[in-house]
């Protein structure tokens, strides 16, 4: 069974990243205090860069932390030792599924906004936003979600999310990590050279290769 779909060439929306990347996130299975909803484990290395510098005192060092996605609920983190959560006012930035404001961002590595996806939409029904970040995704070039979004991990499915809430359908639109070429792949990392040898691997039918790839992963 292998770890990510296959590639397709009909896509309709952002690709999830490759395998390697983002953080490797779980569902918690402890539920928010305010919600009773059950968010996302995120590494305490997030709330301690995503948290404003006057609300890290709170931070329990030794405690597990979660991502409330509930966008109706004003948690962001929450500890299963207690009932203390931090709010949407004790982050640095709004937070994507929980801020409607068009100055919220979508993509906190490369500070892309939601207001010039809707400017896009209003004037042409669509929104290139997916290659604008594709764009930034140069090979060498650093991602670093698990410190910028307050999620913890890769932006890529707050942003599907986001657009087809606002009624944008993505065809011809996406960031692909499938073969968009006979020489080159590409993920949420940027660019990576086609393998030089091949052979089964954890994505499915696509070939893999030892050699290294490019990319912040």
């Amino acid at each position: 069974m292998s770890c990510c779909p296959p590639n397709s060439d009909n896509k309709t929306e952002i690709d999830e990243p490759a395998c390697d990347c983002g953080t490797g996130q779980v569902r918690s299975d402890i539920a928010c205090p305010v919600c009773r909803k059950h968010g996302m484990t995120v590494n305490h290395t997030t709330p301690e860069n995503t948290l404003k510098r006057q609300v890290r005192d709170r931070l329990d060092p030794d405690g597990s932390y979660h991502f409330c996605e509930n966008p109706d609920c004003d948690a962001v983190y929450y500890n299963e030792k207690d009932t203390r959560v931090f709010g949407k006012d004790d982050l640095i930035h709004r937070v994507t599924v929980k801020d409607n404001s068009p100055d919220t961002r979508l993509c906190y590595c490369f500070k892309v906004l939601k207001r010039q996806a809707l400017e896009e939409i209003a004037e042409t029904g669509s929104t290139n936003v997916a290659q604008i970040i594709q764009a930034k995704m140069k090979p060498g070039q650093s991602c670093f979600c698990e410190k910028a979004n307050p999620r913890g991990d890769t932006c890529i499915k707050d942003i599907n999310d986001w657009l087809a809430q606002q009624g944008v359908r993505l065809a011809g639109n996406v960031i692909s990590e499938g073969s968009v070429g006979a020489t080159t792949t590409s993920s949420c990392c940027g660019p990576a050279p086609a393998p030089a040898q091949t052979s089964t691997g954890c994505c499915g039918d696509a070939p893999v290769t030892q050699t290294q790839k490019q990319g912040c992963c």
